[in-house]
């Protein structure tokens, strides 16, 4: 105890040393004060600067690059990847179903399991689709498109609204933006319904979604009956005496069912779209403004003026895609965005997106399911990837169907299928137990037919019948068929010594000639032992079927019956094939193999 006072005592400074000691702390305190006073106002002019982001009302933290600004009209623009997880989704490369880590494609899926959203570099069109749906794709056009910066996908405010279903505004002078989540807006209409002369708000997803283009789907509860008021205002737009009313998100309108279970259109506005006449209604494609409607059973198609574009008169519209889930089909009412399949008393057809009937409901099934297949794995196959051809049957035969409607791949396969295999699809055809690369058959049937010399001009899809403008006009089709007569005249010219006034009959071929042809076209030049072998059943599967009899000459013997059995005899590495046709019909008559 005594040293510890003695230690105090020796501590004390005496009274000159205090006093300069109490002028260093005050100096030091001012200097404090300063600093802090400073830093205070360093905070407050950077606290006007730096951005606070608030997401159903509470303040979030974010990556430095989550937002881009634009300075010509002050837009935002959100890191897709970044922004998912603060608004209750999870981001992911690729195209949703699909094996890739394509950075120029990604895809959103909601938490809570409500949908999925696909966004593409450079497209104004994103997908939206239901978890438990198949080929049902939902297109919503952005005016901006989907952009890239430093590898990570953008997307504008609008888009970001439509695509994440959340509500978003950015105030530049204040530097904030504040987002609130679908979630967040039905539970504050939830409790706020009454306020807009309803008792319940539409438990329905996609009638929720309206809530995002300021539009609030609800119920009486007197009545049952539901109605369409505006947020905003709280304007009545649809009265409530509907029975049951679906938002659609992609066109902005509403299908209305009244009390005798009859169904409509009414716009966004109210005014009815489609006369309250049917017995369903749903969109067939937003962007085309097309409706598949159904009537006594009956199913037809309506443009958006209720004008028939296909009658309502078919067994169904639409392939139905639960067996052909690899096939990655956008929808499954109009395959490659070119034509619309239909079924009539059990047979299939196709019309074109403008309402031309390409192909009489004939074929038996479209697609080829492969059960009988088991010592591998395959898929079922619709669609042959990216070639415009869509498989069809007839009895125990496949084929392939083009968008134009012709019948590119003979009916004479055993199967058409595919193998998935790290991430590629490679698509094959049987004939007669031996097995063919269906791409490769098709870009060299393709050749023959002139489709990769007409493509740019004859093409006909959801894109160009939006634009009218971007029609093909009659001179550049005529254009193209003058090039296609010349081009086949020097080359059948070379290899068959025919004449110019043969070939350009040949290019008026009827839809039949061309089918007929085209199972052979596709051997025509240098071709292996194995071609020529399944040329020769080919030759002889078509002689047996048609009345259109094909000559087969091999070292200058012919051979009309059973050709099939000159297999065993073509022993050579190589062949050269060509073809004779005849010069009134068309049709293939002779095929000569050196």
């Amino acid at each position: 105890m005594k040293i510890e006072k003695d230690e105090i005592i020796k501590t004390k400074s005496p009274k000159a040393e205090s006093s300069k000691v109490t002028k260093i702390v005050i100096t030091l305190i001012v200097l404090t004060l300063l600093i802090v006073i400073g830093i205070v106002i360093l905070i407050s002019v950077l606290g006007k600067e730096k951005l606070v982001v608030t997401v159903d009302g509470k303040k979030v933290s974010f990556n430095e690059d989550t937002f881009l600004f634009t300075e010509n009209n002050g837009d935002v623009y959100l890191s897709i990847k970044d922004i998912a997880p603060l608004v209750g989704y999870e981001a992911h490369n690729g195209e949703y179903k699909v094996n890739s880590e394509d950075i120029s494609k990604m895809y959103i899926e909601a938490k809570d399991g409500t949908e999925t959203t696909s966004f593409f570099q450079n497209s104004t069109l994103i997908s939206k689709i239901a978890p438990d749906a198949i080929g049902d794709y939902e297109n919503i056009q952005i005016n901006q498109p989907v952009t890239s910066v430093n590898g990570k996908l953008y997307i504008s405010s609008e888009g970001f609204m439509q695509g994440f279903n959340s509500i978003i505004s950015y105030n530049k002078d204040e530097s904030t933006i504040n987002i609130q989540t679908l979630p967040y807006l039905v539970d504050y209409y939830k409790a706020n319904v009454a306020n807009f002369g309803y008792d319940k708000i539409s438990e329905d997803f996609n009638n929720q979604k309206a809530l995002i283009y300021g539009m609030l789907v609800a119920s009486k509860e007197a009545t049952g009956k539901f109605g369409v008021v505006s947020t905003k205002n709280g304007e009545e737009i649809i009265s409530p005496k509907y029975n049951k009313i679906e938002f659609l998100e992609g066109a902005r309108e509403f299908i209305i069912t009244n009390s005798s279970e009859k169904v409509g259109i009414a716009y966004a506005s109210g005014a009815t779209k489609i006369n309250v006449l049917y017995d369903e209604v749903k969109v067939l494609d937003s962007r085309l403004k097309y409706y598949l409607v159904k009537s006594n059973e009956k199913y037809g198609v309506l443009s958006s003026n209720e004008e028939l574009v296909i009658n309502i008169e078919y067994n169904q519209i639409g392939v139905d895609l639960e067996e052909f889930q690899t096939d990655k089909i956008k929808s499954q009412y109009i395959l490659y965005d070119k034509v619309i399949p239909v079924c009539l008393n059990k047979k299939w057809g196709l019309f074109d997106i403008n309402g031309n009937k390409l192909v009489e409901p004939e074929y038996d099934t479209f697609g080829c399911i492969n059960t009988d297949i088991t010592d591998q794995i395959v898929n079922n196959v619709m669609t042959i990837g990216e070639e415009e051809v869509i498989v069809v049957s007839k009895g125990e035969r496949y084929g392939g169907l083009s968008t134009r409607g012709d019948l590119i791949i003979p009916l004479m396969c055993e199967y058409i299928y595919s193998i998935t295999s790290g991430g590629e699809t490679t698509y094959y055809m049987v004939f007669n137990g031996t097995v063919y690369n269906a791409i490769d058959y098709l870009k060299i049937a393709k050749e023959r037919l002139g489709y990769n010399k007409e493509e740019n001009n004859t093409e006909t899809n959801i894109n160009n019948n939006v634009n009218a403008n971007e029609n093909t006009s009659t001179n550049t089709n005529t254009t193209t068929e003058t090039n296609q007569t010349n081009e086949n005249t020097n080359t059948e010219n070379n290899t068959n010594g025919e004449n110019s006034e043969e070939n350009t009959n040949q290019n008026q071929e009827t839809p039949e000639v061309k089918a007929f042809n085209a199972q052979f076209s596709a051997y025509q030049g240098e071709r292996s032992r194995g071609s020529v072998r399944s040329l020769l059943s080919t030759v002889d599967e078509s002689n047996k079927k048609n009345e259109h009899k094909v000559v087969v000459e091999i070292n200058e013997n012919t051979y009309t019956d059973n050709v099939a059995n000159l297999r065993e005899d073509i022993k050579n590495e190589t062949y050269t094939v060509t073809m004779e046709r005849n010069t009134e019909t068309g049709y293939v008559e002779k095929i000569i193999i050196k």
